[in-house]
């Protein structure tokens, strides 16, 4: 699996098979990524027509649907909720092994450590619902409209947590949407404890960038109004799709 489509596969002399992925669209080249393995793939559509991928590792087939749970809906809720289509021509996601971090939005292909990929059982322990929908907002906020420097990485990570958030908001009802931004806040006052770094800055910290940068975008739209908000975010990712970014852009958008 790679970035892109997949526009042929290529049978060399030497019996082995060359692979040709092809981006449509300009991306980060930090989002660039190969997932090499022996996979199975269960293949859905989205609502609009958008080709979806879930790659997984034959022997663990009875935890797709666990491991899955939600990705279409999701998918087709992202593009209702933030009233842009989807920028990429298709959507993949793959378990690999020894990952270090949680997952990885690279466009069009998020990978994932496959200490995710749970069965009925781990479902109730930790499931992979939120940091699915994580990185699907990041293929909006990240990988299509992308911060020009780390000072504005929370215009990626802030949007991407707050609108994971809302699919809890929107699947799990709002006593657990509620109990989340609880938890969110704690974490942005913890973090004050130490110092005092804004959420644009590169120093902010994972506290800040993450849940007291979505807590940000929650007060934001109550705030101006939802009809406002959505209005705002929807011409700051028209605007400047496939292009760099700075939070004064944001701004502006809001003016």
């Amino acid at each position: 699996l790679s970035n892109g489509n997949l526009i042929e596969k290529i049978k060399e002399k030497n019996g082995l098979l060359k692979w040709h992925y092809k981006m449509t669209k300009p991306q980060a080249s930090y989002l660039i990524m190969l997932g090499i393995g022996q996979y199975d793939i269960l293949e859905k559509i989205s609502e609009n027509g958008t080709p979806l991928n879930l790659w997984y590792y034959p022997d663990w087939e009875n935890r797709v649907p666990y491991t899955y749970y939600l990705s279409k809906e999701m998918f087709d809720y992202f593009e209702k909720e933030i009233d842009v289509p989807y920028p990429w021509n298709s959507y993949s996601q793959i378990p690999v092994q020894d990952f270090m971090y949680g997952a990885m939005e690279n466009t069009t292909a998020t990978l994932f450590g496959d200490f995710y990929f749970i069965d009925s059982v781990g479902f109730n322990d930790r499931n992979y619902v939120y940091v699915n929908a994580h990185e699907l907002a990041h293929q909006w906020f990240g990988n299509d409209v992308t911060s020009i420097t780390s000072s504005h990485h929370w215009l990626q990570e802030s949007f991407a947590t707050y609108y994971g958030y809302m699919v809890e908001n929107e699947f799990f009802g709002k006593d657990y949407f509620d109990n989340t931004r609880r938890k969110a806040k704690k974490q942005a006052l913890k973090a004050a404890l130490n110092d005092n770094y804004p959420i644009a800055c590169s120093y902010s910290g994972t506290a800040r960038k993450y849940p007291k940068g979505a807590m940000i975008l929650d007060m934001l739209k109550h705030v101006v109004g939802e009809k406002e908000y959505r209005k705002s975010i929807k011409h700051y990712l028209q605007k400047h799709a496939y292009q760099n970014v700075d939070s004064e852009d944001l701004l502006i958008a809001f003016h």
